[in-house]
């Protein structure tokens, strides 16, 4: 009997180490199995953190591309803007350019009106501006327009040399100055009376100064005899510009007399 039982509990005991082994290894191959499902989420995880960064680095990107885009446009409508602005040219001469023009002239009219008119059809303004360049009387672009720095050019050449205009226009007559190396006859001094007639005068003389610098291009208002803003400027321009000395007179009497032909 003792021995059968010592032989039934060696059996049970090695049936309870065969189980527990069994056991241990299944335990294990669970283990092994759990780690490695968590090694696959956790690679997973940061598969699609990775993904989801680079797909944000991608959108800011694009996003700052055509912020960039926006910004170079908008810089580029300011600056054409400020060109068009800076380039813009006043189509009234100012008297400066009057005054200038009409220096060593004969002419009543204001010459500026000619030299824009040459800016019309076939004129050669980008040979004009090609000579004047030459001789140093003007530093602007070579461009075959007709613009306010090749118009001022243009007048202080015309003014400067005296020339001739003819049936022409002044472009074309300091042209042909420049073509012939400045060999165009020039107004004769024979052409300007050595004294001109007083002109009949009205009783007021800012009427009388009004109506003298209008025919010598230098005032476009109305002679009514009032000393508005566009009369004094004409005055002063008139009275700088030919040094005129008072005398112990004011300035109104002093060019009226110079106008009427007395002395300055």
């Amino acid at each position: 009997i003792k021995k059968a039982v010592a032989a039934k509990r060696a059996a049970a005991a090695k049936t309870r180490a065969a189980a527990a082994k069994k056991q241990a290894s299944a335990d294990a191959a669970a283990a092994k199995k759990s780690a490695a499902a968590k090694k696959a989420r956790v690679a997973a995880i940061k598969k699609a953190v990775a993904a989801k960064r680079a797909s944000a680095a991608k959108t800011r990107a694009a996003a700052a591309k055509k912020q960039a885009s926006a910004d170079a446009a908008a810089a580029k409508r300011v600056a054409a803007a400020k060109t068009a602005a800076s380039t813009k040219v006043a189509t009234k001469p100012s008297l400066y350019d009057r005054q200038q023009a009409l220096a060593g002239t004969t002419k009543a009219t204001a010459p500026t009106t000619k030299v824009a008119s040459a800016a019309k059809g076939g004129n050669n303004i980008a040979d004009l501006q090609t000579l004047l360049a030459a001789k140093g009387k003007y530093a602007g672009k070579v461009d075959g327009t007709m613009n306010i720095e090749t118009r001022k050019s243009v007048i202080n050449y015309y003014s400067a040399h005296k020339l001739d205009v003819g049936n022409g226009t002044i472009a074309q007559a300091v042209h042909k100055d420049l073509k012939s190396g400045g060999a165009t006859k020039t107004v004769a001094a024979a052409a300007v009376p050595a004294s001109n007639p007083k002109p009949k005068s009205s009783g007021n003389k800012i009427v009388d100064i009004q109506s003298m610098l209008a025919e010598k291009g230098l005032y476009a208002g109305k002679s009514n005899g009032m000393l508005d803003a566009p009369t004094r400027k004409s005055i002063l321009g008139y009275y700088k510009k030919h040094k005129l000395k008072r005398n112990g007179r004011t300035i109104i009497e002093t060019v009226h007399s110079h106008l009427s032909g007395g002395t300055a």
